[in-house]
């Protein structure tokens, strides 16, 4: 692929995506990128919590629902909140299914 020649001979590559402090940063600032990433975070997370679900009493199955995910939405949404209201929406479903786990997680299961 060919890139940019920059001074001193070095060669600047356009990319599609980058990560950049946990924020993944697409070439027209959408924020799609990132949004898929997230959806694709938390959803690893709540699959491994509900596998795990049987092993842990409700008190501790709450508090592993809330460490493990609400941090996931809340970091750099001040940023990524610019993006388009229907990709925003994507994660509004997203943490419903949170909030859907949170209360079976809370059911015991004996």
């Amino acid at each position: 692929s060919s890139g940019i020649n920059a001074e001193y001979g070095i060669l600047i590559y356009e990319c599609k995506t980058i990560k950049y402090l946990g924020l993944m940063l697409d070439h027209r600032l959408t924020f799609s990128a990132h949004i898929d990433y997230v959806k694709k975070k938390v959803s690893k997370r709540v699959n491994a919590m509900y596998k795990s679900k049987n092993l842990l009493p409700v008190g501790y199955r709450k508090m592993f629902a809330n460490a493990l995910t609400l941090p996931v939405f809340d970091y750099l949404d001040v940023i990524y909140s610019r993006a388009c209201k229907s990709r925003l929406s994507e994660l509004d479903i997203t943490l419903i299914i949170h909030h859907f786990l949170f209360s079976f997680l809370s059911v015991s299961s004996c």
